[in-house]
């Protein structure tokens, strides 16, 4: 916040020096120092390390202004180097994917907190660049209360993506493989295609424990979802709530054992 009414008060600054110095000059000098180009986005680029939450978007394709204060904003965030709020959203919705419900609630508390902090930062980046030039003669709690802003953060700072999904059209796919009388012969190709999906839908996250939890976490979730009620019960005998998700492979474990057991055990007291 210090940064971005510092950066206002050069604006003036450099208005100031219109007619005294060369306007090429002073161009130069103010994009060098506050409008630098932005970098690129790589075509990999990760929209949540962006800062593209649902409601910052929002604002952007709605304020004037907004995109060039949330360019301030990143810029500026990159350069302190002490504590990047963008970051700290991703690292804790990566803790959010594989953690217990009681931990759940929390992260999700402390991500929509962050949120709310990067825009309200990017909000008073349009604040600055409004009443800089006039001195700051109005505060910003009370420019804000004439504002849409705190009732729109208020709303969208839960608007995210909070459960990584498989795309429907291919759990259609994997549901009529499952409701088959012979589900078990299919049930490898089954297994397959979820471990496949799980992996490119966490393709974001680096190696290690936590991506291996996500993904395992999201093949339990996708094999529950495609049952048939028939199986679905039977899991419910095996596992009690299926809410909690089992491990994926205890249940697939499980899934091929349906139906065969009384024929074990008829081939166990031949024997």
């Amino acid at each position: 916040m210090a940064a971005l009414i510092k950066e206002a008060q050069l604006e003036v600054e450099f208005a100031k020096m219109r007619g005294i110095v060369p306007d090429e000059i002073v161009d130069e000098l103010r994009n060098k120092k506050l409008h630098p180009e932005a970098p690129a986005r790589g075509k990999d680029a990760n929209a949540l390390m962006l800062g593209e939450f649902p409601v910052v978007m929002e604002l952007v394709a709605k304020v004037e202004g907004a995109k060039e204060a949330k360019q301030q904003v990143d810029r500026i965030i990159d350069v302190v180097g002490v504590e990047n709020i963008r970051e700290n959203v991703v690292m804790d919705k990566m803790q959010f994917d594989v953690a217990g419900d009681e931990w759940r609630d929390v992260l999700k508390g402390r991500i929509m907190d962050q949120i709310e902090k990067y825009f309200m930062l990017i909000v008073f980046a349009l604040y600055c660049k409004q009443e800089g030039p006039e001195g700051f003669s109005q505060p910003f709690s009370a420019w804000l209360a004439a504002t849409p802003y705190a009732d729109q953060i208020a709303a969208g700072k839960g608007n995210l993506e909070w459960e990584r999904k498989i795309p429907e059209e291919r759990i259609a796919a994997l549901k009529d493989l499952m409701a088959s009388d012979a589900f078990d012969a299919n049930l490898p190709e089954v297994i397959n295609q979820i471990n496949q999906l799980s992996y490119k839908t966490f393709s974001d996250l680096p190696r290690g424990d936590q991506k291996c939890k996500s993904m395992r976490k999201l093949a339990g979730r996708t094999l529950i979802d495609i049952l048939p009620p028939k199986l679905t019960n039977y899991m419910e005998e095996k596992f009690g709530d299926l809410n909690k998700v089992p491990d994926f492979y205890d249940m697939v474990g499980q899934l091929s054992y349906y139906g065969k057991v009384p024929e074990i055990l008829e081939l166990e007291g031949k024997a």
